[in-house]
């Protein structure tokens, strides 16, 4: 509803404000409330001990040295100041004037004693103190002390009438002050929107300045360049990728254009046309093999495959290796394999061959003349690791880092081994997607092992 962060803080920090003035103002009548009537019982106490000390036996008989001049107030009617004394029964046997015709013994039970409040002989509320006193005769006496709350209901009514006009004002007040505190709190968050609002495709090396901002905005402006950092060399990636394939794509485009052109500028004999035909096939064929790698690695990026399924790794390799067979047997190499047991991931099992197909691929096409391939499989906690050995001309130290970037081929196998420099990024893509990883170690001359590390399936 309030898409506005402004707005919002307003709103919390105010009704925050509100709730807590309530609060506070509740407690606080409650407390003055508890306060005065605390007081007013007191002087209940003290008047009724004054007014026991005025009830005497005399020759048998029970006497109250009751007078105007030793009751005051009480001797005023409507004073508001009222005692009634009665007997076990509730008769009354005396009572102050300001009583009038009022009995608080006909309105209460004897039994009933402590403090109460309630009505009394006007319409103000009184404060009632019930009390029971025996005399020296054990006559038993029931004394009631009321004090009207004239007075102190007027202090409570004049201490809410406060606490309604100060509260408002002191949350219109806060509410100006919070907004001025949140325009400036919200400031730092304004230039940081307008530094990202600089950033375009063009301008991707633009950063947010973290420096000297608060240490909220600065993870946040850290966590927004380390983002922007990761972007900017997913576009330059994007666009490396874009030159490399259409370096690749121009090659085997510009045989079949150039050899198309030349055959078409005369007659030509049958073989000719047969050679010139054959000269397109192969290039058209290394076009299609670079397009279809292309869209794999398309497929890749996209993360298109949700396949998910238990894959028997010891299968998936026998046929990787029935596949790769005619391509090493070509090329005089040896495939050996050791005895390895049942290891189950959980993947696709089209994209784990590729996995291992373009691994394969890579050691048959870079090893020497009658060299060997040695595949291994193991298990290595919750991992499945898969090897792959080869006796092959081995990776110059300062390409091992490089040997995974798409396009990527040493200069020294460029021309030489055909090949477009995307099977093992697409090996690395698979294995990432899986939740695993490829290492590789080499030696220039000696040959090269790259290990794949799987999760195991838990059922493994």
């Amino acid at each position: 509803m309030f898409r506005s962060i402004k707005t919002r803080l307003l709103i919390w920090l105010l009704s925050a404000l509100a709730v807590i003035m309530i609060s506070l103002g509740l407690f606080l009548y409650n407390r003055l409330d508890i306060i005065v009537i605390d007081m007013v019982d007191h002087l209940l106490s003290d008047k009724a001990e004054l007014l026991k000390g005025l009830v005497h036996e005399h020759n048998g008989e029970i006497e109250f040295e009751i007078s105007d001049v030793t009751l005051g107030d009480y001797s005023i009617k409507d004073s508001g100041h009222y005692f009634e004394i009665a007997d076990a029964e509730g008769k009354t046997l005396v009572k102050s004037r300001s009583l009038g015709d009022y009995s608080f013994a006909g309105s209460h039970s004897p039994k009933d004693t402590g403090f109460f409040t309630g009505p009394g002989p006007s319409p103000v509320s009184v404060r009632l103190f019930v009390h029971e006193f025996l005399t020296f005769e054990n006559e038993r006496f029931v004394l009631y002390v009321a004090e009207e709350l004239k007075e102190e209901l007027g202090l409570l009514r004049a201490f809410k009438v406060f606490l309604l006009s100060v509260f408002p004002l002191t949350i219109l007040l806060t509410g100006v002050g919070s907004i001025f505190i949140v325009q400036l709190s919200l400031r730092p968050l304004t230039s940081f929107s307008q530094q990202i609002g600089l950033i375009t495709e063009k301008r991707l090396h633009e950063r947010v300045d973290s420096q000297g901002v608060d240490a909220e905005l600065k993870e946040l402006a850290s966590s927004f360049n380390e983002t922007m950092d990761r972007l900017e060399k997913a576009f330059q990636a994007q666009r490396d990728f874009l030159s490399d394939a259409s370096h690749e794509l121009r090659t085997p485009t510009a045989v079949i254009k150039s050899t198309a052109d030349i055959t078409l500028r005369r007659e030509r004999s049958a073989v000719e046309y047969r050679e010139a035909l054959g000269t397109v096939k192969d290039a058209a064929e290394r076009m299609g093999g670079l397009i279809d790698r292309l869209l794999k690695l398309s497929r890749l990026d996209a993360e298109q495959s949700e396949k998910k399924e238990r894959v028997n790794l010891k299968d998936v390799l026998k046929t990787a290796i029935k596949t790769i067979a005619p391509l090493a047997e070509a090329q005089g190499i040896d495939i050996y394999t050791e005895k390895a047991v049942d290891v189950a991931v959980e993947g696709d099992k089209d994209q784990l061959s590729e996995l291992f197909l373009s691994i394969l691929d890579n050691s048959i096409k870079y090893n020497r003349p009658k060299g060997s391939v040695n595949l291994s499989l193991a298990r290595l906690d919750n991992w499945a690791v898969v090897k792959v050995a080869d006796t092959g001309i081995g990776i110059a130290p300062e390409a091992l880092d490089k040997v995974f970037d798409r396009f990527y081929r040493e200069d020294v196998s460029r021309g030489e081994i055909p090949g477009t420099g995307l099977g093992l990024p697409i090996a690395k893509g698979i294995a990432e997607g899986h939740g695993g990883r490829i290492e590789v170690e080499s030696r220039v001359g000696e040959g090269s092992t790259f290990t794949v590390y799987l999760p195991l399936n838990s059922s493994s």
